[in-house]
């Protein structure tokens, strides 16, 4: 649920926003930002800059790319651009900081408009990297790509930049084993615990391309930070945890 340019709207990835009552939880109806991105999908996770600027992704089924949207805080939208990806990628958060845009493209690809539900069009390249696209928020153009050690990301923390350094933070999971099991047995009130994240703090020197990630938390999923510090270093992560998860790091920064 997202409160900004004086609308509540409930989002997913799959759909577009739509818009309700804040008193009476009435729907209102889908919410259209421009006759060309009518119906296109608007993700869960939206982010909000320091100046009120809300930015968000787009990206669905067999689609081969992603619409990033640009809306003031009056609530228009004021630029959205497509970047095309050699596959359609499951994409469900991103970053960004001051002056960039980041998007994590893991090799979980729809590749099976046939299949029997929706995610089993969905396969689990095992061998392949994930792909981390750095856009410009100012052009909207792709400013470059690079790779890191395939794994799965729900839900990112926080991202900031310290020259030509990209940092930020993650809940990783090995695989995508959390889609393609674990929450299918959860329906059937089975417990799984091969399927969990842990924590990274990620450093991406969009110069050299080199990419180094800490293991800072175990088991830790929904990370936030305070609304004030997107975008910028922040000291503190808030996200949830199991209580038996053991020792950590005395220096940790969560």
């Amino acid at each position: 649920v997202l409160a900004h340019g004086g609308k509540t709207m409930a989002l997913w990835e799959g759909g577009s926003a739509h818009e309700f009552d804040a008193g009476t939880l009435e729907t209102k109806g889908r919410v259209t930002w421009s006759s060309d991105t009518e119906g296109l999908p608007f993700g869960a996770h939206p982010k909000v800059d320091q100046d009120g600027t809300l930015w968000n992704v787009g990206a669905n089924g067999s689609f081969k790319g992603f619409v990033i949207y640009r809306i003031n805080p009056k609530g228009h939208l004021t630029d959205r651009e497509v970047i095309p990806t050699k596959e359609s990628h499951f994409i469900h958060d991103f970053l960004l900081t001051q002056q960039h845009l980041i998007f994590i493209l893991h090799p979980f690809t729809f590749t099976n408009a046939d299949a029997e539900t929706y995610v089993q069009g969905y396969e689990w390249k095992e061998n392949h990297a994930s792909k981390i696209l750095v856009v410009d928020k100012n052009t909207l153009a792709l400013k470059g790509e690079y790779e890191m050690p395939s794994n799965w990301v729900f839900h990112y923390g926080n991202a900031w930049e310290e020259k030509n350094v990209l940092h930020f933070d993650m809940s990783s999971y090995k695989d995508a084993g959390i889609i393609t099991s674990a929450f299918q047995n959860v329906m059937r009130g089975e417990e799984d615990r091969d399927n969990h994240a842990d924590h990274y703090r990620v450093s991406l020197n969009i110069t050299t391309k080199k990419i180094a990630a800490e293991k800072v938390y175990s088991l830790v999923e929904f990370p936030v930070v305070d609304p004030s510090m997107v975008g910028k270093e922040n000291r503190y992560t808030i996200a949830l945890s199991k209580q038996d998860v053991g020792e950590h790091r005395k220096d940790q920064r969560l």
